[in-house]
């Protein structure tokens, strides 16, 4: 039996985990009852599991923020605002989470 992470709200399919390390999300994690599977993370959330749930989903959490949107990413590839231009307006309280669940299959 499979365990499977999706992306809540689109049901699309993101990647598959261990039983433990399944485990090591339900207990690190707050589930309402039995019956939820569902979570959102983001950022903090990911920094919170880093020494609690195995470093390879942690990574792979990661991996879908950064593609999900997240906060800007500064490299090379961005161009600094000029002496006479506003900077780019970035909102730190944009959604910058997804929402997973687990599912066995």
């Amino acid at each position: 039996m499979a365990i499977v992470i999706y992306e809540k709200g689109t049901g699309r399919r993101l990647f598959e985990i261990t039983p433990a390390q399944r485990d090591q999300l339900v207990d690190a994690l707050e589930e309402e009852d039995a019956e939820d599977h569902d979570y959102y993370v983001d950022a903090a959330v990911c920094d919170f599991l880093d020494d609690k749930v195995d470093q390879a989903v942690v990574a792979k959490l990661r991996e879908l923020l950064g593609a999900s949107g997240g906060s800007p990413a500064i490299g090379a590839d961005v161009e600094a605002a000029g002496d006479d231009e506003e900077p780019p307006a970035y909102d730190a309280d944009d959604d910058d989470g997804i929402e997973i669940e687990w599912r066995e299959e």
